[in-house]
C-alpha cells in the first residue's frame, strides 16, 4: 500500500537496464525478486554482478517458443503466488501480464520496440501499466506512461557510467589502441523473423574498411565465417560497455549496441532493414547514421574517412534527458509505496 514497502518482481529481460533500479530499490528497503530467462548473455551477466535470480526458462525458437512462454508463465505464476509481490515489471512483458492478470497482481512493462506489433498488441492491454520513452512511436492500449529518455540511459547515464579506460587490457587491446566494434545478430527474435540481415561478403566488406581504423572486434550472436572468427570480441561481457566507451566505431545490426555506442558518445552505423523511434532520435540528433540493407555501398563510402565523434552534439542531446533508473524509482514509489 502507499506508504509501505513494495514487493516487486523484477524480470530482467534486459539486465543492464535493471539492475542499477533493483539495487537502489533494496537500499531504500524495498523487497526486489528477479527471475530470468536463459538467453544469449542474461544470466551470465546476472552470475557476474551477483544478481541472484529465479531462471524460469531457456530460450526456444520457431514453434517453441509458444511453449515456453507456456512454461515461463505457469513458473512465474507459482513463484508469485508463493512470494506476494506488490507489483510486477519486466520488458516487452508477456509472462509477467499473463501471471498478473490470473493473480490480480499489478504488472509494468517497459518497452521501446515499435514493430513488435504482433506482440505488443495483446500484452498492452493486459498490463497494468505501460512505459516507454518519449521517443516510441507505436500506439499503446492502456495507461500509458512516457519518460525523455531511453532504456539505455538507465544504465549508462553520466551518473550511473563512468568507463574505465584500463578495461580495454582485458579484451587483448592495448591502451590507446584504436579499434572498432561491429556486432552481428541472429535475427531470430519474435519481431525479426521476417527479417533478413548482412550477408558473409557484405560482413567482410565492412571487417575489411573497418580495418583501416585498427583492430576490429566482432560480437556475434551467430556463427562467423570461419576467417573472421579470430576477430570474435573475447573478454568480460559486463564490461563491453567501457570497451564500446573508447571505440573509435561501432557498426552493427543491434540496435540495443548501436543506441548504447550513440549514447556513449561515440561514432555509430547502424545497418538493418527497419528501425526504431529512438534509433530515429538519435539520427536526427546527429549522433548515429542509420541505412537500410539496400545502402550498402553508401555505408562503405561513408565509411572512407573516420568518423569523430562530436562532443556538443553528444553533450546537448543529454541535458535533454534524465536518470532514468532514477526516474523509475519515483514512479514505483509514487504508486506502490515509499519506506
Amino acid at each position: 500500500e502507499p506508504g509501505g514497502t513494495a514487493r516487486l518482481v523484477v524480470d530482467p529481460a534486459h539486465v543492464h537496464v535493471f539492475k542499477h533500479f533493483r539495487s537502489e530499490m533494496i537500499e531504500r528497503g524495498h523487497d526486489v525478486l528477479v527471475t530470468s530467462r536463459e538467453k544469449d548473455v542474461t544470466t551470465e551477466l546476472l552470475e557476474s554482478y551477483r544478481i541472484p535470480h529465479h531462471l524460469l526458462s531457456a530460450q526456444r525458437r520457431g514453434l517453441r517458443l509458444a511453449t515456453e512462454l507456456a512454461v515461463r508463465t505457469a513458473r512465474l505464476t507459482r513463484l508469485a503466488r508463493n512470494w506476494k509481490p506488490d507489483v510486477m515489471t519486466g520488458i516487452m512483458g508477456p509472462s509477467i501480464t499473463l501471471a498478473g492478470q490470473l493473480l490480480r497482481i499489478p504488472s509494468v512493462v517497459l518497452y521501446d520496440t515499435e514493430i513488435a506489433t504482433a506482440t505488443n498488441a495483446w500484452v498492452y492491454p493486459l498490463a497494468s501499466a505501460v512505459i516507454t520513452p518519449s521517443s516510441y512511436k507505436g500506439p499503446v492500449r492502456g495507461r500509458h506512461f512516457v519518460y525523455e529518455g531511453s532504456h539505455e540511459l538507465a544504465y549508462l547515464h553520466p551518473a550511473r557510467f563512468k568507463p574505465s579506460v584500463d578495461v580495454v587490457t582485458q579484451f587483448g587491446l592495448k591502451h590507446s589502441e584504436p579499434f572498432s566494434i561491429v556486432r552481428f545478430v541472429s535475427w531470430t527474435a519474435s519481431h525479426d523473423r521476417k527479417l533478413r540481415g548482412l550477408e558473409p561478403d557484405h560482413q567482410r566488406q565492412l571487417v575489411e574498411r573497418l580495418s583501416a581504423f585498427g583492430r576490429v572486434l566482432i560480437s556475434s550472436e551467430e556463427p562467423l565465417p570461419k576467417d573472421l572468427e579470430d576477430l570474435r570480441l573475447r573478454g568480460p561481457i559486463h564490461l563491453v560497455h567501457d570497451l564500446m566507451a573508447y571505440a573509435t566505431v561501432f557498426l552493427g545490426e543491434s540496435a540495443t549496441m548501436a543506441s548504447e555506442a550513440a549514447t556513449l558518445g561515440r561514432p555509430t552505423f547502424y545497418i538493418a532493414e527497419k528501425s526504431r523511434g529512438y534509433i530515429d532520435e538519435l539520427h536526427d540528433a546527429g549522433l548515429l547514421r542509420r541505412y537500410t540493407l539496400d545502402q550498402f555501398e553508401q555505408l562503405l563510402a561513408d565509411l572512407a574517412i573516420p568518423p569523430e565523434p562530436n562532443s556538443e552534439l553528444h553533450k546537448r542531446w543529454l541535458q535533454g534527458k534524465v536518470d532514468v533508473t532514477a526516474w523509475l524509482v519515483r514512479w514505483f514509489e509514487d504508486r506502490y509505496g515509499a519506506p
